[in-house]
């Protein structure tokens, strides 16, 4: 039987064929180039695309996704060889589904106390495994399919409701818009104005770091370099354009340059050519908003850095108005714009920032601003979309229907993002009317009414932490691990008491009656910058409320920070607008009438934080090894406090506010200012001030902050904290600057004055006729010399002040910030008493044990002429001398030929030959006794005297004597010395009162001295 299908498939017909098809054949031509590189290189290529295939490792997609997959990559080959299998062989989805589940107990939360994972954490790594289990099985389908996402997923929901997973954010979003931004970097500002700061460049680029992203509405890793980069991967100078608009060539301002920031390093598209966006932006106008505008700020750090060609504002606008494209040359176009920041004195300016410095300087201004609520850099970009989507003035450059329909798009490829290719970027300066717009935001975050202030762990607290949490304390890393930690609980301890009190707050006023809310009363805000500090220790000293009490103005800098292109006229009449200054400083000075203005009490609430915001208990102690002494002083301890506080004079005041300048004075101030707080610089020698801050290019030379006091009167200054702190536990509100100094030294090109002849004197033995000498309270160490008294000063406070036995706060009350602290030095215990307990230099002797001063010990010296059997005891050479004369029969010439004269003494003869009736002695003063019938008519000039003659003469008990008439500073000296040289008591009767006679002479030489 034929089969029916023979007719359909014979060749019938097929070969008589009319049609021409040629012109569908194909043309031997195509490939033919490369065919023929193909067949010369077939060798070569067998060989590469055989060890190309034999050797590809699962790696895509950025570094970041890159180290993700090799961390599940691993996980994943070490839970397989543990079930004995081989790698090569394909799991089963009972072997995948396991594999997830044991990945939801492994993985750690880096958030301090967050305790389970995130459930789109596990839903990422299980992705991650997914795509490199396809990579590796060509035959996943089988073991894999929709049975076994589905069991997965619900096992997920399961642990979710179990708590094991954690659904959702773990931080409520954030949202910082144009208006919050200026709140911080005014804070910003105005804390490192106020409160001084390590160093201006750290501060400005960190400003710089975050109004850029406002302003660009970018991520982190859009402007610096995001995670694992190697490369220039961030903003460069040469991706800004910077134009001068007009063809102005005179009277040029900053107000005329515009700006173009193109984003090659976008996210997605960081390996993409020619992909990229260009953002357009011009001067702010405001000059309150001068601290957010993106192109002052820009110009700023590039004239501290030198990536311009001139040194001031004008040099850089005329070089770029004499060429002919009027745009701003970059010296180092290739250089990052942010640079990273670290802790050294000099930045590496060539090393892009990573992504994360804009998030620590984020949370380092919101601390400044009291910002409540976890705040991210992505915190920026949310705020900026929002307030451009709140715009009320049209938006001109997007793309819409309309603008499809001209390019003949369909309406998908309109919404595709087709069409605005085609449109390109928005050319409209979108921060600018964000800037304009009056659109308040009631998502923005929270504002705390207490500042936060950071109290620094102390080493026992960071050991205890480490022991609860298993860490190894032999570790540095984990050391600063656990400081990290200890401090963001405290962060989180102060939002959490902040928004407790906002909300208790709120739930008060909802209770009460509805009353219309009273006027805001206006605050005078008085003009001028720099710091009034008045320490929180100190603000007890005086019975006085603060708000009483006068203030002095405060500059920011030893000496005026004038701007080279300003005259100070401008400089004075600018115009000063929510100057971020404590209300409650700003209650300290009345009396200012010239220069002031109103500012609303509500717009500086958020700005309290910038000057008793920080903790300076621990800057108190640490510094308390300047203090001179803790004996009991004397004299000559008095004089040396006052020789060493004098050196701190005060500075004239600036009366300018510069977060209100005008544009130009603006960027010449903050290019030029280089004023740094540093404790570790001790010298008062410029030269050595470049070690702490850089310099050069726009920057003044290097300047020390300067501490002012605000009490009362008071003009105190010093340039160390812990001086500072130790004026103010004492400070009665004083103006002692008034007080006549006429007593100048006149050694070499010293210029210093001051008020006594004993300060005078301690100035100059101290500093300028000081000898190598040996430590007296070191006699097993004869030899060792100390070449300057501070090295001698320094070593005494070391080995010298040190306590029997380690103690605590004997008082340990509120007042005390660590009751649980040790202190091993007495001096450190000292400072604690009188600046936290308000306790006086008598009430500390009760907790704090005297130490008598040790005094050079009596020598036995033989005569220098043989031969001489007479033996003596000598303190020095005065006695050796008159032993020669008196034995010898020798002049004073001759003696002083064997024995020259010490450096004590050759200091008062020169003194008696200049001003010999300065040293006359003191004429004694009459004294009368207080017994009514006393007929006694002899001076006594000593209350040593005066109490001998009321024990003797009128029968007193020495108590009482001693009640009207107490121990002096020097009987107290002589008291304690004698108490120390009665310790060997082998020395005869005869060597006692000579050693008196010689201590006796000794004082009644000093006080000639005086």
């Amino acid at each position: 039987m034929n089969n029916p299908n023979d007719d359909f498939d014979s060749s019938d017909g097929l070969e008589d064929d009319d049609w021409d098809r040629s012109q569908f054949g194909h043309n031997p031509n195509h490939g033919k180039r490369q065919a023929a590189s193909i067949l010369a290189r077939q060798a070569e290529d067998r060989i590469l695309s055989k060890r190309n295939a034999r050797n590809l490792t699962y790696s895509y997609g950025a570094p970041g996704t890159q180290y993700a997959t090799a961390r599940v990559e691993a996980a994943w080959d070490t839970f397989f060889r543990g079930l004995g299998k081989d790698l090569s062989v394909c799991p089963t989805g009972e072997e995948i589904f396991r594999f997830v589940d044991t990945m939801t107990r492994h993985i750690v939360p880096v958030i301090v106390g967050k305790q389970v994972p995130s459930l789109t954490t596990i839903q990422s790594v299980w992705y991650l495994f997914i795509k490199m289990l396809t990579f590796r099985h060509n035959n996943l389908k089988d073991n894999y399919g929709r049975r076994e996402m589905e069991r997965i997923t619900v096992h997920l929901d399961q642990l979710v409701k179990r708590g094991l997973l954690v659904k959702g954010r773990w931080f409520k979003k954030q949202w910082l818009g144009f208006r919050v931004v200026e709140k911080l970097a005014h804070a910003w500002l105005g804390k490192a104005i106020l409160q001084g700061c390590i160093s201006w460049d750290k501060v400005l680029l960190k400003l710089l770091n975050v109004v850029l992203l406002s302003a660009l509405a970018a991520r982190s890793g859009d402007v610096a370099r995001s995670h694992l980069y190697k490369g220039d991967e961030a903003l460069c100078w040469q991706d800004i354009e910077l134009t001068l608009s007009g063809e102005e060539t005179e009277g040029l301002s900053v107000q005329n340059l515009r700006a173009k920031v193109n984003l090659k390093y976008l996210k997605g598209r960081k390996d993409t050519r020619n992909d990229d966006e260009d953002v357009y932006i011009d001067p702010l106008k405001h000059a309150n908003q001068n601290v957010v505008c993106s192109i002052k700020l820009l110009m700023i750090v590039a004239l501290r850095f030198g990536h311009v060609f001139g040194t001031t504002l004008s040099e850089v606008l005329g070089h770029t108005a004499q060429r002919a494209d009027r745009t701003v040359q970059w010296k180092r176009p290739e250089w990052p714009v942010v640079c990273q920041v670290n802790l050294g004195v000099l930045l590496p300016v060539r090393e892009p920032a990573p992504n994360t410095q804009a998030n620590h300087s984020l949370k380092q201004m919101a601390l400044a601003g009291g910002i409540l609520g976890h705040i991210t850099p992505h915190s920026l970009k949310r705020g900026a979309v929002r307030d451009a989507a709140y715009l009320k003035k049209t938006m001109i450059g997007v793309t819409n229907a309309a603008v499809g329909l001209v390019a003949h798009h369909h309406a998908r490829s309109t919404t595709a993002g087709v069409t605005g290719q085609y449109v390109g970027d928005l050319q409209s300066p979108i921060y600018n009317l964000r800037a304009e717009s009056d659109f308040v935001d009631r998502k923005s975050p929270k504002t705390a009414s207490t500042p936060f202030a950071l109290k620094r762990s102390s080493g026992k607290e960071i050991d205890e932490y480490m022991d609860m949490h298993g860490m190894d304390k032999t570790s540095k890393l984990k050391r600063n691990t656990a400081g990290k930690r200890l401090q963001k609980e405290q962060i989180e301890a102060w939002n959490k008491a902040e928004n407790d009190r906002l909300r208790d707050d709120a739930a008060d006023a909802g209770g009460m009656a509805a009353t219309p809310a009273p006027k805001s009363k206006a605050i005078t805000v008085p003009r001028g910058t720099g710091r009034i500090a008045i320490l929180p220790h100190a603000r007890q000293v005086i019975g006085t409320p603060l708000a009483e009490k006068g203030a002095s103005a405060v500059n920011v800098s030893q000496e005026r920070l004038a701007t080279k292109t300003a005259s100070p006229k401008v400089l004075l009449n600018s115009q000063a607008e929510d100057i971020p200054i404590d209300p409650v400083l700003l209650a300290l000075d009345q009396s200012v009438d010239s220069n002031e203005q109103d500012v609303d009490e509500d717009d500086l609430g958020a700005l309290e934080s910038i000057v008793f915001g920080f903790d300076q208990g621990a800057e108190i102690e640490d510094s308390g090894a300047s203090i001179s002494d803790e004996q009991e002083p004397d004299a000559v301890d008095t004089a040396l406090v006052e020789c060493f506080l004098d050196e701190f004079a005060p500075a004239q005041h600036d009366q300018t506010d510069p977060l209100n300048l005008g544009p130009d004075d603006f960027v010449a101030w903050f290019s030029a200012i280089n004023v740094f707080k540093n404790d570790s610089c001790k010298s008062s020698d410029k030269k050595t001030f470049t070690k702490y801050t850089a310099h050069g290019n726009s920057r003044n030379y290097p300047t020390r902050y300067l501490f002012h006091c605000g009490i009362g009167d008071c003009q105190y200054s010093s340039w160390d904290s812990g001086k500072f702190s130790i004026h103010q536990t004492s400070c009665q509100g004083t103006d002692k600057t008034s007080i006549e100094k006429s007593f100048r030294c006149t050694e070499g090109s010293c210029k210093r004055v001051f008020s006594t002849a004993a300060s005078l004197e301690t100035h100059v033995n101290a500093q300028h006729r000081f000898e190598p000498s040996p430590c007296l309270e070191c006699p097993d160490k004869p030899n060792v010399l100390y070449n300057s008294y501070k090295e001698l000063s320094n070593h005494k406070v070391k080995e010298h002040s040190l306590l029997d036995e380690p103690t605590k706060c004997p008082l340990r009350d509120d007042a005390c910030t660590d009751p649980e602290k040790v202190y091993t030095s007495s001096k450190l215990l000292m400072v604690h008493l009188q600046g936290t307990h308000k306790l006086s230099t008598a009430e500390c002797r009760k907790y704090v044990p005297y130490k008598a001063r040790v005094t050079r010990q009596a020598v036995a010296w033989n005569c220098p002429i043989d031969p001489c059997p007479t033996p003596f005891t000598s303190k020095g050479n005065k006695e050796l001398r008159r032993h020669l004369k008196r034995k010898h029969d020798m002049t004073e010439e001759e003696a002083l030929e064997i024995v020259p004269l010490s450096k004590m003494e050759k200091t008062y003869r020169e003194k008696a030959m200049k001003n010999p009736e300065g040293l006359k002695p003191k004429k004694m003063t009459a004294w009368k006794c207080p017994v009514a019938d006393c007929e006694s008519k002899t001076v006594l000039a000593t209350n040593s005297r005066r109490r001998s003659h009321l024990m003797n003469g009128h029968l007193w008990t020495e108590q009482r004597a001693l009640d009207l008439l107490p121990l002096t500073k020097r009987e107290l000296t002589l008291l304690g010395r004698k108490t120390a040289d009665q310790t060997d008591k082998e020395l005869g009767a005869e060597e006692n009162e000579n050693e008196d006679e010689d201590i006796e002479d000794e004082d009644d030489d000093e006080d000639d001295e005086e």
